[in-house]
């Protein structure tokens, strides 16, 4: 199961890069929208915002995403947001994924510690910072993107193990027809 928004488009595309290599490799993909299928009105205004504010005031946006970078992940600010990703969990008991990747932060898996999940929760961090946002209770594997990210990514990741993995791409930016050059489907560091 892909855990996805429409908030920014690198999330979608890394989305696209994974489906595309599981289904080669004959996975079954889901993917869930938490905020969309929660909230559709307050989706569709959160991604106005975020683009109107990212475009047009970018200052206002950089100033919020610093603002909130370090804002440690159990934070009441961070548990209030979780109400609009509820259906996360009803997707999971309904589909009983053996995987849940999540490609946005959001803490909807974190809401019910005391419910068994019996899915791997892997987080794929999309950006190139480190924002708290991204670290939850529930995690049991983080994929960063780059190795840059791992001292200040330890600050939040208290339990999970932690992969440099690069950012997923989808197969037309691949380097020859047998794949990127290191990874599959990945951009490393050494490009």
């Amino acid at each position: 199961m892909l855990l996805t928004a429409t908030f920014g488009d690198g999330h979608m595309q890394v989305a696209s890069a994974l489906r595309e290599v599981f289904h080669s490799r004959g996975v079954e993909v889901m993917e869930v929208n938490p905020w969309q299928t929660t909230h559709p009105a307050f989706a569709k205004a959160g991604q106005l915002l975020y683009e109107w504010t990212s475009r047009f005031f970018p200052r206002v946006y950089g100033a919020s995403y610093n603002w909130t970078r370090k804002i440690p992940p159990s934070h009441w600010f961070w548990r209030m947001l979780r109400i609009f990703s509820h259906k996360v969990w009803r997707a999971v008991v309904q589909y009983q994924p053996d995987a849940v990747l999540q490609l946005f932060p959001d803490h909807g898996l974190a809401v019910r510690q005391s419910q068994p999940m019996h899915a791997l929760v892997g987080i794929v961090l999309t950006d190139f910072g480190v924002h708290a946002h991204w670290f939850h209770a529930r995690a049991d594997l983080y994929f960063l993107p780059h190795s840059s990210l791992l001292q200040e990514a330890r600050k939040f990741n208290r339990q999970g193990e932690t992969f440099v993995t690069g950012i997923p791409l989808r197969r037309q930016f691949w380097l020859g027809e047998e794949g990127p050059l290191e990874g599959e489907g990945t951009f490393t560091e050494d490009g």
